[in-house]
């Protein structure tokens, strides 16, 4: 497939790293579109795009490859409200990929679900790098009616950009996974941050604390809409956490020991599972 022009729409966090770590590829020409003209000066400025006095419409009809770096509801919206190049490949960095990839209105457009499995507590595109998906993983949402050599550019793109692997797999699938985790990691740090104990915790903690609470310093906006968007999957695994918790808070008050000792190392053993 051609890919002379590429065209990454929000420059955040993912949509900045996406651009600096794809600086280099193929030799193509970059375009950035984002609603603050202060990001793309700097931008234009740093030498990653080459925009010049275009407007985001004449881009999108010169752009062979689109990246949608937008929240999930921004993304669905612009993909819907716009009109792309011919054949063009058009993908996304959503967390949730049903609530788009079933809502989008455009007849034949060539859209595959992507979602870069990495990020920082920082935002914007100030706090963008080009190493920041390096080692992570690279989730993918084609349909078979999709033609291979789009997946097979989005493949050779996340290795470029640094990416471990890359992860077929299908939007219902993806938001099921997803949801236990990111979605859930996030909800468990939040749930230990809503306690007053936290205010006084930094003399009494080491890493374990720092650790389990350190995506609780989330966007609440981005957040929240990722949480509705796939509240079905989500509810499923906060309520089969919260079984796990009455379990082992039973064990304990119930102080039986050697239940409770099972109950560790059956969770540790996973564990060293998921490690290896």
């Amino acid at each position: 497939m051609n890919c002379k022009n590429i065209a990454i729409v929000g420059l955040g966090l993912i949509g900045g790293s996406v651009l600096k770590a794809l600086q280099g590829f193929e030799n193509a020409t970059f375009y950035g579109i984002d609603l603050d003209e202060t990001v793309l000066s700097e931008a234009k400025k740093q030498g990653l795009i080459s925009n010049e006095t275009l407007t985001s419409a004449e881009i999108l009809k010169l752009a062979d490859v689109v990246f949608v770096c937008l929240p999930p509801d921004a993304t669905l919206s612009f993909i819907n409200s716009n009109i792309f190049k011919e054949n063009a490949l058009i993908t996304d960095v959503s967390g949730v990929k049903q609530a788009i990839c079933k809502k989008i209105t455009q007849p034949d457009l060539n859209y595959i679900g992507g979602h870069p499995m990495a990020g920082k507590e920082e935002s914007g595109f100030a706090a963008s790098d080009a190493k920041l998906f390096q080692n992570a993983s690279y989730l993918l949402t084609p349909t078979p009616e999709h033609k291979q050599e789009h997946i097979e550019l989005l493949q050779k793109m996340a290795l470029y950009m640094g990416f471990r692997e890359t992860v077929l797999t299908n939007p219902e699938e993806h938001d099921r996974m997803i949801a236990y985790t990111s979605q859930l990691m996030h909800i468990v740090a939040v749930a230990l941050c809503d306690s007053e104990r936290l205010d006084d915790s930094k003399r009494f903690s080491a890493g374990s604390l720092r650790d389990c609470t350190r995506v609780a310093k989330l966007d609440s906006n981005l957040w929240t809409r990722l949480f509705l968007l796939n509240k079905e999957d989500l509810v499923d695994c906060i309520d089969e956490f919260s079984e796990s918790l009455k379990k082992v808070r039973n064990l304990i008050a119930e102080e039986k020991e050697s239940e409770l000792k099972a109950f560790l190392e059956e969770a540790s053993d996973r564990k060293r599972r998921f490690l290896a």
